[in-house]
């Protein structure tokens, strides 16, 4: 492929947020090199294949205030991806053109719902495209089973009793699998009567129904009278465990949504209480381990997320899902 000085392209993103998703046109400044023009030094070059869209993009623009206009007079939008690698910098060494890979790549200037991205592949989380996976599956996959690899990365799951808040989540839904892999002892999920069917078959033992409750405190401690949790893995959100955790827990408690449920600046500003909650338990202030994680978008190479993912995936027992295909 030959590629111009300066590549012009289509990308989707905004202004701010009072402003609508839109058609932005932007550009690359490629070096020259024997003739021919190549991404810059360290980096690659990908033509995006799909851009998988995810709860988190929508928190993101909700965000971005007019103010931050000061600093970038548009925004990108998107962070998974799946495509070929088409220009490599000097002193790229792990990629060639003609790779197929994935990844999540976050950077508020520019997202991946767009015809191009420009990376340094030592600094994002990127891999090659994984085995027996088509690009659209492969695009769906790094933003949320990097999550859950990262909520569970340094547990033991084997026989453990886990209880998973929110398992019909796209996180939560590689979570229970995971859990199912790593042979945990009994698998608990809350979720709507209505996923009961699809969190069951993916490995759970039993459902709480959230919408049956109107407080989720009375279910669980219902379920911790045959023995308290060993590990509750947090996707959903709220705060209504922590005042009688004591019954409920013995061991570790990870979330990577804090106390917020949903995409509110109120749900985002009640988070405050999770950050506090984690330097307790960093201190021993807590009975319990308190963790909240978020996926290290800067991570690759042997024994990153990305890479343990991909080997998840190479067992063939990890579904993955994607609600539509868009033009």
């Amino acid at each position: 492929m030959t590629l111009p000085q300066t590549l012009t392209y289509k990308a989707y993103g905004y202004k701010n947020n009072r402003s609508p998703i839109q058609e932005f046109e932007r550009s690359i400044n490629l070096v020259p090199s024997n003739g021919d023009y190549i991404a810059p030094k360290d980096k690659v070059l990908i033509k995006i294949a799909y851009a998988a869209l995810n709860p988190v993009d929508i928190k993101i623009y909700s965000l971005i205030y007019s103010i931050l206009n000061l600093y970038s007079s548009n925004f990108g939008f998107g962070a998974d991806f799946s495509g070929e690698v088409v220009s490599v910098g000097e002193n790229v060494v792990d990629y060639k053109v003609g790779d197929l890979v994935q990844g999540v790549y976050h950077s508020l200037k520019a997202g991946t719902v767009s015809e191009y991205i420009l990376l340094d592949p030592k600094k994002t989380y990127i891999a090659k495209k994984a085995d027996k996976i088509d690009l659209a599956h492969s695009a769906a996959w790094p933003l949320v089973l990097g999550t859950a690899i990262t909520m569970i990365k340094d547990l033991d799951l084997k026989d453990k009793k886990v209880l998973i808040l929110g398992g019909a989540t796209s996180v939560g839904r590689n979570l229970i699998q995971i859990a199912k892999i790593e042979q945990a002892r009994e698998i608990i999920a809350s979720c709507s009567g209505k996923s009961e069917e699809l969190v069951k078959k993916l490995g759970a033992d039993s459902i709480i129904d959230y919408k049956k409750h109107s407080n989720m405190l009375n279910p669980v401690l219902e379920s911790a009278k045959s023995g308290k949790f060993d590990i509750i893995l947090d996707c959903w959100g709220g705060d209504e465990l922590f005042s009688s955790m004591k019954y409920i827990l013995d061991g570790t408690y990870n979330t990577v949504v804090g106390d917020s449920i949903g995409n509110s600046k109120i749900s985002l500003l009640k988070s405050v209480k999770s950050p506090i909650r984690q330097i307790a338990s960093t201190f021993g202030l807590l009975p319990y381990k308190y963790n909240l994680l978020f996926l290290n978008h800067s991570s690759s190479g042997p024994g990153s997320v990305v890479e343990l993912a991909r080997d998840y995936l190479s067992t063939g027992k990890i579904e993955i899902f994607i609600d539509h295909i868009y033009n």
